[in-house]
């Protein structure tokens, strides 16, 4: 079996052009598919590390939203904990050690 590549197809698809339709859409479709599990994979790595056995009742919406802080959020090192902290506190009167 031949595998094509991606510029066959679209060379397929520019000579076809409108005479054979159904091709036409099936090669569309072929050429906007996922061809790689690593997006889901990075997903389940976050989920692992955020759902702990301390957090094994977390809610999804506040799971959804962890794991898209830690996936497409700002690096750790570039967090300003001090900061967060003076909101923090600053927010409603706390005691803070």
């Amino acid at each position: 079996m031949v595998m094509a590549t991606k510029e066959s197809m679209i060379q397929i698809l520019q000579v076809l052009g409108e005479e054979v339709p159904v091709i036409k859409s099936v090669i569309s479709r072929l050429l906007c598919a996922v061809l790689s599990t690593a997006d889901c994979e990075r997903g389940f790595s976050v989920m692992k590390l955020l759902k702990t056995a301390l957090r094994n009742r977390i809610s999804q919406q506040h799971l959804n939203a962890a794991m898209l802080v830690k996936i497409e959020g700002p690096d750790d090192h570039a967090f300003d904990f001090e900061q967060a902290k003076a909101i923090f506190c600053r927010n409603k009167k706390r005691r803070v050690v």
